[in-house]
């Protein structure tokens, strides 16, 4: 049997039907819910992420508000960020580590 995750989605008072929500906001919900948690299984701090292009289907503005979140959460924790766009790289102030396809 799957197991699941019940998730209730509130836009104001209005309960969203999580099928129905766009790409980018499904991303940002499920990175909102993976910080929650790496803040509750490690309450004082000092837990580790890595993240895979997370940010991939957000729009521009909604990427902004998740790397302030990303930029919060390393103050506490060690952040991986994979991504292959140096714009993401750029709104998070991060010193990057780049490999090209010849160093592999």
């Amino acid at each position: 049997e799957k197991a699941s995750l019940a998730v209730n989605i509130y836009s104001r008072d209005h309960l969203m039907d999580f099928r129905k929500l766009s790409e980018g906001t499904k991303e940002a919900v499920f990175l909102s819910y993976r910080l929650a948690m790496l803040d509750h299984l490690f309450p004082r701090g000092d837990g580790v992420m890595i993240l895979d292009d997370p940010l991939s289907d957000m729009d521009i503005e909604r990427a902004q508000r998740a790397c302030r979140l990303l930029i919060e959460a390393s103050r506490r924790h060690q952040i991986i960020f994979l991504t292959c766009r140096k714009e993401y790289g750029d709104m998070l102030g991060a010193d990057p580590i780049c490999l090209s396809s010849s160093a592999l």
